[in-house]
């Protein structure tokens, strides 16, 4: 049984004065446990027992009240179908019974880790019955599938449903499929609910045999779930419910834009299309803010994208966010398609802005429209925006960031340069665009325009007192030192100065650009590498150096372990020390253990893979060390730094077939 009487005893009001508390049979059987078993004509008869919730009657109110909560969940579905009746007292007291069907989350057949979960699930908060759901989605091999099913058909909020079902929906196709586990868990679970979280899930059923026939009815889903947010008035606040609400819409865009890239380019556009229609007729900021926001989330670059799109969250005209996320899908996809379809009625709105702008460009460079491609982009640096609020270094800034992971440095360069000359020495937004410019230009070998871009910042803050002051009064992050910033910015500085003098062959100015490096920053990794491969000739030097590798190598272990909570810093951490050491002395065999880990841990990050390439070649097995940098290059090819670290892998192999051959 699903059910518990427990509450029959409580809850119901008292008879008012002038109640009768006498009442007619209700023609309803008695036997209801039969009834629940066999599933015959009672349940025909629940909208007769609501409607008796309303009588004037108290026994008649009572015993209504009393059959409905023993008829169990079937009765549940039905309730729940009527939806929120029009007598507000009738309406109280289904609420009431809902409560009341206490209903048995934990069943006998589930896997230990799903009882676990589900243990106290009908007693918890809403916010904790949402981090339950996190963890069955995150069970393997499917194994919450029948627990997520059983909650979209029973929780008692609808968000919290849907939340449900939108877990299954996100899950592998062929999870899905293996061994008929959603058509079991549909089968056993959801009864006769027609609420809209088993809709979706039956319909996801429908999907993985003809993903095109279902496509409409993805539509009318997201149509249904865009409806009361559509509705809701522009200076409304926007509650819990209402964010649970937009959140739970994106992902249901972000599905069928999903579903749509399997079938073909009209179907796709759609998708885009529509996620721009919303962001134009969302009356609510916040609701547009966490649309965009949710679609950016899995992808790469999420933080770049999502960060161009919060500048146009209000702005006139509406629909600025929508395009930006529409036409950066079209680039990240490599659809050029989806973009020609795309761009006759958005070109015009892309235009208004400079990131949008760019984006345009960006996919007409796609679509082979390369002349259109280059004229945009020339349009978008000169264009001028009406700008009260002075963000447009920030805008040009965040705009370079994504072009330049796109794959388009040359115009990312442009905007990071009129960032710098636009703003005051001291403006941090404007700091970063010099750093990242220089790290372009050192990545294109310009290694003394790199370090000439760090010293109009370095040296003016390091020999006046008052810009030095300025500084360090103006520094915004509490949680960092400025002088060990500023150090550590010097210290990059003269690696670049080094790689340069190396260029040029100056041997005696090189040696001197890297001690000095060290001096300022002897825990950056690179700086140790180049001191350790230049002094490779003077064995005490290198002897010190060595002692210092072996230091750090100890402090990215130790942030390894306590960077456990957080996978993605410790992955940063394994990431540094298997590139140091494998790029210096100690232990090989570790260094590719710890970068074997961070891929597994970021898969999407390409600069582990190029670390893992290295320690493969530290290890002496070529072969897959082209592999794994191959596919560092192929996931960004613009990284010219990673482009020569594989021609040198592949230079070594012939190299040592050669030497074979002889």
């Amino acid at each position: 049984m699903f059910l518990s009487v427990a509450c029959l005893a409580w809850g119901v009001s008292p008879p008012s004065r002038g109640e009768s508390t006498s009442a007619p049979p209700i023609p309803v059987e008695t036997d209801l446990a039969v009834v629940v078993a066999d599933g015959s004509q009672p349940l025909a008869n629940i909208p007769a027992l609501i409607k008796q919730l309303g009588s004037p009657n108290f026994a008649e109110r009572r015993r209504a009240e009393e059959q409905l909560i023993r008829l169990g969940p079937e009765a549940y579905d039905v309730i729940d179908q009527t939806g929120e009746h029009a007598d507000p007292e009738i309406a109280e007291r289904l609420a009431y019974i809902k409560l009341c069907l206490k209903i048995d989350w934990v069943r006998p057949g589930d896997p230990p880790q799903v009882q676990r979960v589900l243990r106290d699930y009908g007693d918890r908060h809403e916010d904790e019955r949402l981090e339950k759901i996190d963890e069955l989605t995150a069970l393997p091999a499917g194994q919450g599938i029948a627990a997520l099913v059983r909650i979209a058909r029973f929780d008692r909020k609808d968000v919290v449903a849907n939340w449900a079902a939108l877990g299954v929906l996100e899950m592998n196709g062929d999870a899905l499929k293996h061994g008929g586990t959603l058509s079991r868990a549909l089968q056993e679970e959801a009864g006769a609910g027609e609420r809209p979280a088993l809709a979706w899930l039956r319909l996801r059923l429908a999907s993985l045999s003809d993903v095109a026939a279902t496509l409409p009815e993805w539509a009318a889903a997201v149509d249904a779930a865009a409806a009361p947010l559509l509705a809701a008035r522009a200076d409304a606040p926007d509650g819990e419910d209402d964010a649970r609400d937009a959140v739970v819409l994106a992902r249901l865009v972000r599905f069928q834009l999903q579903l749509s890239a399997d079938v073909d380019d009209e179907a796709v556009a759609a998708a885009l299309t529509r996620v721009v229609s919303l962001d134009q007729q969302l009356p609510r900021d916040d609701d547009r803010r966490m649309l965009i926001s949710v679609l950016c989330r899995p992808a790469d670059r999420a933080g770049n994208l999502q960060g161009v799109c919060a500048l146009y969250f209000g702005e006139k005209p509406p629909g600025l966010s929508g395009v930006c996320y529409a036409l950066a899908w079209c680039q990240q996809q490599q659809r050029p398609g989806v973009a020609t379809r795309l761009l006759p009625p958005y070109a015009d709105l892309a235009r208004e802005r400079l990131a949008s702008r760019y984006l345009l460009a960006m996919v007409l460079q796609l679509a082979d429209r390369e002349d259109e491609a280059a004229s945009e982009a020339a349009a978008a640096h000169e264009l001028k925006v009406d700008d009260p609020f002075d963000l447009e270094p920030t805008e040009r800034r965040f705009t370079a960031d994504l072009l330049a992971e796109y794959g388009y440095v040359d115009w990312a360069m442009r905007e990071y340069r009129a960032t710098v000359q636009m703003c005051e020495l001291i403006d941090f937004g404007a700091l970063r665009a010099r750093e990242n410019l220089a790290q372009w230009l050192a990545d294109d070998q310009q290694y003394g325009a790199a370090a000439e871009v760090l010293s109009e910042f370095i040296d003016p803050v390091t020999d006046d007192k008052r810009i030095k002051k300025q500084y360090e009064d103006d520094w915004p992050y509490s949680t960092a030192s400025s002088e060990r910033y500023l150090r550590r910015l010097d210290g990059q500085r003269r690696l670049y100065a080094a790689q340069q003098a190396e260029a040029d062959g100056d041997r005696d100015e090189q040696g001197e650009q890297i001690d000095l490096a060290v001096k300022l920053d002897e825990e950056n990794p690179d700086i140790l590498i180049a001191a350790y491969r230049f002094h490779a000739g003077d064995a005490e030097m290198q002897r010190g150096v060595a002692e210092r590798i072996k230091h750090v190598a100890t402090e990215f272990r130790a942030e390894i372990r306590n960077t456990a909570d957080n996978e993605m810093l410790q992955a940063s951490a394994y990431n540094q020390y298997a590139w140091l050491i494998s790029n210096t002395e100690g232990d090989f065999d570790k260094a590719l253990r710890y970068s074997l880990r961070s891929t597994e841990i970021a898969p999407e990050e390409a600069s582990f893979f190029d670390t893992l390439g290295r320690c493969y070649y530290a290890a002496g097995d070529l072969d897959k060390a082209i592999a794994a940098q191959t596919k560092a290059c192929e996931m960004t090819p613009h990284y010219q730094v990673m482009q020569r670290q594989l021609e040198f892998f592949k230079a070594e192999r012939a190299r040592r077939s050669d030497e074979l051959d002889q």
